[in-house]
């Protein structure tokens, strides 16, 4: 054979090497640059998911208040307190309509199986017996603690495609009494999996556990959206159970889609799972799309180059190694960016604060973290201030006490929860409900805490309101049983003190005239026994808030009359300075009555607390240019300067333990906003505090 012919052979044959060298390292590349890819997927996946949790956890929050309204209503209705499960019926009715949550309906099952009650007008009291939300619970399949979730099937009551969530309602010996129903529309709580997560390529769902069934998914109408079988869900689903609350990597074979990555988060204190997949086939095709194109490049260039010699190949190989070496290094610092700019947005759209911290071996939780949106929940507008000591440098000294306590909770448990009062940046306090879990422990007792802060305060005051609108409506049917009893012996010693009397003149007996004068004093203490009792029942019935025209000067003798002995009887004189020609409010008596007695009550408090030589109340009434004006002065200590900017916040009090709500002047101020006016709070400059009630004239009120 030829020189040259075994030189151009050679010459194929080192070309071929090459070539097949270069193939082999570029499979080499892609395979690596599969495996780098997937684990970013991962870690995104983890973050993706941990959000979604936070969503579904609102949601299963929201689901959970509206049973317990729900079974509120349900029990003031047994009681008889028709009134106050008015109110919370209402309550209902704004909550399914604003649709939060995707909330379409809340529902009552009786114990026959058929619908009692649902805030859908109208309501016909069709069988449900053959729902499987009624008979999980009527043939015990599950525990009655449990809320059991369907899947969304269609409401015979509203007419839509809806989720089930149930929930056993019990009486007192824990027999079933009926089953409440909170129904959600699917494709709202698909939006709600949209706005949190659905990254491309990506899908979010939301499973019942156990079981394995579809709550909701992400993106349902994207073409391009990845699109896993019922079957991969359902083995998902059925690997979970109510117990297990870890969070987890898992890959499961789809007929569709091939080898999927899923990251699955159950939902605490919840029957629902987040779980966010992709798919290896899209992530290597985004691979192969991004860096096929150069790598062919780079094989051309280095097949072109090999026919000059191995010193060229030498050269080539090295600055490809650098090249490679610069575009892992770039796209490793553009993911890890891209990987932080998609936690953070996560963070900043999530309806909690999320904190991150270390809790040692002895008790000591420090926190290391936490997202920005603590400024927007908590109400500081100053992003700098936000630091991980900020949270422990506002809080309530009573909490801080408390931490410890806390602490030990969530290392024994590995999860807690607590509230406590927070003061916002213009000074005012906040409702904080803290939930923590212990996310991964340390063989030395160590644990990495993670916890979400969510401002309750219009919650809690919500429940509180209702909870004194229940009293006030038992304290009044209690007040008007017993004036209905104590009214007969009145009414019969009036009646029989007259009998005497008319008896005694007819029979024209020599007797003196103070035995007459007595018998009319029994008369007229009957009746003024009869008006105090008739005061009591007006004071303590439910008005449902009917306005109407109110004699300001009637609803302060109304209120004296309840009111008056109490002050006698603690040695404090009261003053009346009543102008006769104040003009008619539009009001509704009773809570008029009932803010005058709240506010007699602290003074007589104040006076009593300080014990000054001169204990007097002054009741004025007086009619001023914007309108009639109501007065109630004391001879007390006064309002403190640290108390005065916050003494109409709810459940602030400056009593002990056990000893108020602090709720009283919050209420107070609300009764007078309802119906135009306001309050006013002040120190006399001759010793006590005086509080104004500014109201508008009937005439003003109407216009």
């Amino acid at each position: 054979m030829p020189i040259h012919r075994r030189g151009v052979l050679v010459a194929i044959a080192i070309w071929i090497g090459c070539l097949l060298l270069i193939a082999g390292g570029s499979c080499l590349y892609i395979q690596r640059e599969f495996r780098d890819a997937e684990h970013e997927e991962e870690a995104t996946l983890e973050a993706e998911v941990v959000a979604v949790e936070q969503a579904l956890l609102r949601v299963a929050e929201e689901v959970d208040w509206l049973h317990r309204l729900a079974a509120s209503r349900h029990g003031l209705e047994d009681k008889g307190n028709f009134g106050a499960a008015q109110a919370l019926a209402e309550q209902l009715v704004s909550a399914a309509k604003k649709g939060a949550f995707g909330v379409a309906q809340v529902a009552l099952i009786g114990a026959n199986g058929h619908l009692e009650w649902s805030t859908v007008p109208g309501f016909q009291p069709v069988d449900l017996r053959d729902r499987l939300h009624w008979r999980v619970f009527a043939e015990r399949q599950i525990p009655y603690d449990e809320t059991f979730i369907t899947a969304p099937v269609l409401g015979r009551a509203s007419n839509r495609s809806t989720m089930q969530f149930a929930r056993a309602q019990l009486n007192d010996r824990g027999s079933l009494i009926g089953v409440s129903v909170v129904s959600l529309d699917p494709q709202v709580v698909s939006g709600i999996l949209d706005s949190v997560g659905g990254r491309s390529g990506h899908l979010v769902s939301a499973l019942r556990i156990p079981g394995g069934a579809i709550l909701g998914r992400s993106r349902s109408g994207d073409p391009t959206a990845l699109h896993l079988a019922n079957s991969t869900m359902r083995v998902i689903g059925t690997s979970l159970d109510r117990g297990d609350r870890r969070a987890y990597l898992r890959r499961d074979y789809d007929p569709d889609e091939g080898m999927t990555i899923n990251a699955v988060r159950p939902v605490l204190g919840s029957s629902m799972a987040a779980v966010v997949s992709t798919s290896s086939k899209r992530i290597r095709g985004a691979v192969l799309d991004e860096q096929l194109p150069a790598i062919l490049m780079v094989d051309t260039a280095l097949a072109s180059l090999s026919l000059l010699g191995c010193f060229a190949l030498w050269i080539a190989a090295d600055r490809r190694r650098v090249r490679q070496a610069l575009a892992e290094a770039a796209h490793e610092q553009r993911a890890m960016e891209l990987a932080l700019a998609d936690t953070e947005r996560l963070l900043r759209g999530l309806p909690a604060a999320v904190y991150r911290g270390h809790l040692d071996a002895s008790g000591n939780l420090e926190i290391n973290f936490i997202s920005n949106n603590a400024c927007r929940i908590s109400g500081w507008k100053d992003l700098t201030v936000v630091t991980p000591s900020w949270l422990w440098q506002h809080m309530e000294p009573e909490a801080l006490q408390a931490q410890s306590d806390f602490n030990r909770k969530l290392a024994m448990h590995g999860e807690a929860k607590r509230e406590f009062q927070f003061r916002k940046q213009s000074g005012g306090w906040l409702l904080i409900r803290d939930s923590a879990r212990i996310e991964q422990r340390g063989d030395d007792g160590s644990a990495i805490v993670i916890g979400q802060l969510i401002d309750v305060t219009e919650e809690r005051l919500l429940q509180q309101r209702a909870q004194a609108t229940s009293r006030m409506a038992a304290l009044g049917e209690m007040a008007s049983g017993l004036a209905h009893e104590i009214n007969q012996p009145f009414a019969i010693s009036s009646l029989a003190a007259e009998n005497v009397a008319f008896s005694l003149r007819r029979l024209e007996m020599p007797l003196p005239e103070s035995v007459f004068s007595r018998l009319a004093r029994i008369v007229a203490q009957s009746a003024r026994g009869q008006a105090i009792l008739d005061q009591l029942r007006a004071f303590c019935k439910d008005d449902d808030g009917v306005f109407e025209v109110v004699n300001l000067a009637d609803v302060v003798d109304s209120a004296l009359i309840l009111y008056r002995h109490t002050l006698h009887s603690s040695g404090i004189s009261l003053d009346l300075k009543i102008d006769p020609d104040v003009k008619e409010v539009i009001a509704t008596p009773a809570k008029l009555q009932q803010v005058l007695v709240s506010v007699l009550t602290n003074a007589r408090e104040a006076i009593l607390e300080r014990n000054p030589d001169v204990r007097r109340v002054l009741v004025t009434l007086s009619e001023e240019d914007e309108g009639p004006v109501l007065t109630i002065a004391d001879s007390g200590g006064g309002i403190k300067p640290e108390v005065q900017s916050r003494m109409f916040e709810p459940f602030f009090t400056t009593k002990g333990d056990g000893q108020g709500r602090g709720l009283g002047l919050s209420v107070c101020r609300s009764v007078l906003m309802a119906i135009g006016g306001r309050i006013e709070a002040y120190n006399n400059d001759e010793g006590g505090a005086s509080f104004s009630f500014h109201f508008k004239r009937a005439q003003q009120s109407v216009s």
